[in-house]
Order: C-alpha cells, then structure tokens, then sequence
C-alpha cells in the first residue's frame, strides 16, 4: 500500500512498477491518487479515491472474497465546512 503526493509521482511509478515485477499486489491511496486516479489505474492493481482508512473494512471484505475493484472511491463525506461556524470567529474587543 503506497499514499503520496503529486509532487512524488516519479518515485511512484518506480515503486509501483518494482513491486509489479515481484508479482505483489498494489494499492495506492492519499492526495496524488485522489487528485488523478486515471494517471494510476495503469501502475497499481487498485487505487483509492479519499481517505483508505474510511473504506478499508470494504476493500479487505472484497478481496478475501476475491471481489476486488480496480478503483474505490469515497463519496460524500466533506472534509470541512464551506464556511466556518459562527461559534469559530473571533469576537473582537
């Protein structure tokens, strides 16, 4: 399992491709495969879109029962506000 950043991507590619030829399961998660999943559907036996801890219970069910997609996907939890709540802004004196 690999998560990384965008500005990784060589070193991705390179870690991905090395454990292919060993013949190892891949899975990539975090902002670089959450940003373009399309860029790593090639390299990696399965991509993660959002945070893996959120849905890992459902990749490892899928892949004991050898149900596995390619790419997996969280949808509909926001990461935060669209805008702070009042109960967070600063009172001025």
């Amino acid at each position: 399992m690999v998560s990384a950043m965008a500005v990784q991507r060589e070193g991705v590619r390179q870690t991905l491709e090395r454990a292919s030829k060993l013949n190892r399961r891949t899975m990539i998660g975090g902002p670089y495969a959450s940003s373009d999943p399309e860029a790593l559907l090639p390299l990696a036996d399965h991509v993660v879109v959002g945070e893996p801890d959120e849905i890992f219970p459902e990749i490892a069910a899928d892949l004991e029962c050898a149900l596995s997609r390619r790419l997996y996907s969280i949808r509909g939890k926001a990461r935060c506000q669209s805008h702070p709540s009042a109960a967070f802004r600063p009172v001025w004196h």
